[in-house]
């Protein structure tokens, strides 16, 4: 216990009632810190629970509640009182549970009663009470208990016989009984024994016989009249006096002395209390002092005096008599000048017996639900009792939706593990090649003269095949062979560049032609042939289109759609060739260069190296580069096919809940690029494709991630080319509203705010942005009034638009942020719902 909760248990022990079982020392800590009105609040609010949960209890155990219910009371109001209410409440208990005879053998039930026994006048009714209606007497703590207390009464006895009495029954736990039944041996021979050494004479029984009269040494005689004073005892006081000598002994009769009984502690049955013989009286008593008593004497000798009065006086006297009218007694003032008498209390026991009596006698039909507003302590409302129903259909009709949704996801679950055992079956099947094909592929390599680049990236290959099992490394092996037979022709082709002919100003003014990007590349092709992801494949590249089967290194992938097409790359989506049945949306996502130019490759690590931990899911991160001689195809794997432009054509799934999923992300992701140096340059809905938490809504919270964006054509590395101040050269720049937002002292970081705006504008009003000047303040044509959430969207379309040259990264922050704050439970809940609804759509796609 700290210095602090001692000082609050010195101060208030004085205050705290004890308990049979004793108190729990954190809940007792915490009641008696609790003094200011919020904690007040607090528990009048968890009263509030249990009140209602007793009064709309569904399950097949009442008296869990009640007893959960008393227990709380017990620990949370340690002082007692009003505030607690438990003999209340204990009263209620036993009249609720009164008839269920399933409980007459439970212990939370008599541990009901015997609470209740301490809060009556006389426990020992209430105990014979448990006894002729059969309510524990199978269980050792009545008899315990009744033993206890007759114990604590003198009646050692009796106390004995109801120990017996439960011996007799096998009460349960016996154990426990016939301990406790032996400590009360012990303690009344204690007793007795000491009662013994204290008594002077030997022979005398002490406890059972009452002590002769003893002189007090060096009392003061009192005398009596002139009578010298005397005390005598002993034989001395059976002497007869002089004056009674003469009485003849036969008129007295005297009843016979009887013998004294000693009290026996192992007899069960003892002997009845001595009782006294009805005798006649010789001589009947003197009346002395009946000051109530008229002696005998002549009763009618006194005669009544009549009083003269004149007869008119008489008669006027009558008259006002008869025609008073008498004074009416109102009923409702009967008592203003009685005083208040003070009312009975009435034993708990009897009360519970009267009303048990009467509800047995009553035969009366109630129209109102009467045992929902009087159940527990406090009385309930009938607005109250409708709100706790109505709560409670809700959160049936909450869990058997939920329910359903398991149900779903358990069915759909097992259907995809029965398919990927199938395919599991099938890859197993395939033969892997022998161990020659490896050694003489390294034999290859080893008569091979490479430049200083690539015998760096030689030794990393080496170095990462001898640690992976031999399937890996003839894989290895077997690509390299043939990727470096052709690097050095890539090489000679970049250093042919005239790269001292290049300056940072030709850089900054085209910086996304293929040559300046070649040229920004050369210096890094190093780090990018060191990855294990780089491949370089001998031959031009080959065509792709929609419908045909394509060879990338070892995998074969079938194109099913292309996404958009223009004169330097092209996005599609592939699966692996032979699938017979897709699992999900999920397949492969190649952007095709036409330039052996692989900037998307580049932009990747780069995001990775410098974002480290929030390199996410946001991201592409199984991303593969396979160089050609004429072009590049950089393949992302784990990719939803469905892209932000799918759930715009089907509006019917921009809920408040996605809506606000997709624009945290959104934020996100641009927030991330700004983080790393990185500008995208043209945020369309084509770029960003749907992440897990839309596609499959039974994810886990481990992917939360709804967006996710792999391509980087017009992407610009601020870190490489700082002195890039032309925003105009962006694609997001030639559109109507870039072309009134953006100016051309407007920092790139301005190009992807104004993406994000239409972005958000799209998904609100299915239509472009669009803007309007005014008090030097942009602002968008759209009326957004009636749009739910309006004030957080006119914040968020007003700083974005007036950026001006502010850092991007923490206004994207704050506006995150402020989403993040609006996902509650409830929102959660929802939220759920909705993805169950477009998951139906995008779980399972046969191409």
């Amino acid at each position: 216990m700290s210095q602090e909760d001692s000082h609050e248990w010195e101060l208030s022990k004085e205050n705290v009632q004890p308990l049979r079982q004793g108190r729990v020392m954190s809940s007792l800590q915490e009641a008696l810190s609790q003094q200011d009105s919020s904690s007040h609040t607090a528990l009048q609010l968890k009263k509030q629970e249990f009140e209602a949960e007793i009064r709309f209890y569904s399950g097949d155990d009442p008296l869990d509640v009640w007893e959960r219910y008393i227990k709380w009371i017990e620990q949370a109001f340690p002082g007692g009182g009003k505030d607690g209410n438990l003999t209340a409440l204990l009263e209620r208990a036993v009249q609720a549970l009164h008839g269920q005879q399933r409980y007459y053998r439970d212990p939370r039930y008599l541990n009901l009663w015997l609470k209740f026994g301490d809060c009556c006048n006389e426990p020992l009714d209430l105990y014979s009470y448990l006894w002729s209606q059969e309510i524990g007497t199978t269980l050792a703590a009545l008899y315990i208990t009744w033993a206890e207390a007759l114990e604590a009464r003198g009646s050692f006895r009796k106390a004995d016989l109801i120990f017996q009495q439960g011996l007799q029954r096998k009460a349960e736990p016996l154990d426990k009984l016939q301990a406790h039944h032996k400590q009360f041996q012990a303690r009344v021979s204690r007793q007795t024994l000491l009662a013994l050494e204290d008594t002077p004479d030997g022979d005398n029984m002490g406890l059972l016989e009452v002590a002769e009269p003893q002189r007090i040494s060096l009392a003061e005689l009192k005398c009596r009249g002139r009578r010298v004073p005397i005390s005598r005892v002993g034989d001395a006081i059976k002497v007869m006096k002089p004056n009674r000598s003469s009485q003849p002994q036969g008129s007295r009769q005297l009843p016979k002395a009887q013998s004294c009984s000693v009290f026996e502690d192992n007899s069960v049955s003892g002997p009845e209390m001595p009782t006294l013989a009805a005798e006649s009286w010789p001589v009947p008593p003197l009346h002395r002092g009946k000051e109530n008593e008229c002696s005998a004497g002549p009763w009618n000798s006194g005669r009544v005096r009549r009083l003269k009065m004149d007869r008119e006086k008489r008669g006027r006297l009558i008259n006002c008599c008869f025609f008073r009218a008498p004074c009416k007694i109102e009923p409702s003032i009967n008592s203003v000048l009685s005083t208040r008498k003070p009312e009975e209390r009435q034993d708990p026991l009897q009360r519970v017996q009267h009303q048990q009596q009467d509800a047995e006698a009553k035969k009366e039909m109630v129209m109102y639900c009467k045992e929902k507003v009087y159940a527990g302590v406090d009385e309930f409302s009938f607005e109250e009792i409708r709100a706790e129903i109505y709560r409670k259909k809700a959160r049936k009709k909450n869990e058997e939706e939920i329910q359903a949704i398991e149900r779903e996801k358990e069915e759909i679950l097992r259907r995809i593990e029965e398919l990927q055992k199938e395919i599991k079956k099938k890859e197993d099947d395939k033969q892997q090649q022998p161990h020659e094909q490896v050694l003489s592929s390294f034999n290859l390599l080893d008569g091979f003269i490479y430049s200083p680049i690539m015998e760096a990236s030689l030794e990393d290959t080496h170095s990462s095949a001898a640690s992976v099992s031999g399937g890996s490394l003839s894989s290895v092996a077997q690509t390299s062979a043939i990727k470096y037979l052709q690097i050095s022709e890539k090489l000679e082709l970049a250093q042919s560049l005239p790269a001292e002919g290049v300056t940072d100003d030709d850089v900054a003014q085209f910086p996304w032609s293929p040559e300046q990007r070649k040229k920004l590349l050369d210096s890094m092709l190093s780090s990018l042939a060191a990855s294990p992801d780089f491949h370089l494949e001998a031959g031009a590249l080959p065509h792709m289109e929609p419908e045909k089967d394509v060879e990338l290194g070892s995998e074969t992938y079938c194109i099913k759609m292309e996404y958009w097409n223009d004169e330097e790359c092209k996005m599609l989506f592939a699966i692996p060739t032979g699938c017979i049945l897709q699992l999900d949306a999920k397949g492969f996502a190649i952007k095709v260069y036409s330039q052996p130019v692989p900037w998307d490759f580049y932009i990747t690590l780069e995001l990775q190296k410098r974002l480290n931990s929030d390199f996410d899911q946001n991201f592409s991160e199984n991303c593969s580069c396979y160089l050609y001689q004429d072009g590049c195809a950089i393949v992302h794997k784990n990719t939803n096919c469905f892209t932000l432009r799918d759930i715009l054509c089907d509006r019917k799934f921009i809920t408040k809940e996605i809506l606000f999923v997709v624009v945290h992300d959104l934020l996100h992701v641009v927030e991330k690029l700004h983080k790393a140096e990185i500008v995208h340059g043209d945020l369309r809905p084509e770029v960003f494709f749907l992440g897990d938490r839309i596609c499959d809504a039974f994810s886990n919270e481990e992917v939360p991630n709804a967006l996710k964006v792999v391509d980087f054509s017009h992407s610009l590395d601020l870190r490489v080319l700082p002195r890039v101040s032309l925003p105009y050269n962006f694609p997001t720049a030639h559109t109507p509203h870039g072309q009134q937002l953006l100016a051309e002292s407007s920092l790139p970081y301005q190009v992807d705010l104004v993406g994000v705006a239409d972005i958000v504008h799209l998904l609100l009003f299915g239509d472009h942005i669009q803007v309007y000047q005014e008090n030097s303040i942009w602002k968008i044509s759209q009326d957004l009034s009636k749009t739910p959430d309006s004030d957080f969207w006119s914040k968020l379309f007003e700083r974005i638009l007036n950026a001006d040259g502010k850092s991007t990264v923490p206004l994207l922050r704050e506006l995150r942020e402020e989403i993040s704050e609006m996902f509650d439970s409830s929102f959660k809940e929802q939220l759920l719902l909705t993805l169950a609804a477009v998951g139906e759509t995008f779980l399972l796609v046969n191409f």
